[in-house]
C-alpha cells in the first residue's frame, strides 16, 4: 500500500510539473519564434544577395556554381543568423 501512495504522489508531482512546463513552453514560444523568423530572414537575405552577386560574376567570366553550394551558403548564414538574434535576446 506505501509503495501505491509512493507512485500516486510521484505522479501528482510529475503532473504539477508538467503544467508548469507547459505554461514556461508557451511563454517561451512568441520569442523563440521571433529569433527562428529574424534567423531565416538572414539566412535567406544573405543567399538572395549572394545569388544576385555571383550571377553577374558569372557574367563577367566565373565558373557556373552548384546549387549545393547556394543550399550551403543558406544553412551557413541561417546558423549566424540564429546565433545573433539569440544572442540579442539573452
Amino acid at each position: 500500500m506505501l509503495f501505491l501512495e509512493f507512485q500516486l504522489r510521484a505522479v501528482a508531482v510529475a503532473i504539477d510539473h508538467d503544467d508548469v512546463a507547459r505554461e514556461e513552453v508557451a511563454r517561451q514560444q512568441p520569442e523563440r519564434q521571433r529569433i527562428l523568423y529574424q534567423a531565416l530572414t538572414v539566412g535567406f537575405g544573405v543567399t538572395f544577395a549572394a545569388t544576385l552577386v555571383y550571377s553577374v560574376l558569372e557574367d563577367l567570366g566565373l565558373p557556373h556554381v552548384s546549387a549545393v553550394w547556394w543550399w550551403g551558403t543558406l544553412a551557413l548564414s541561417w546558423v549566424v543568423g540564429l546565433a545573433i538574434s539569440s544572442r540579442r535576446y539573452r
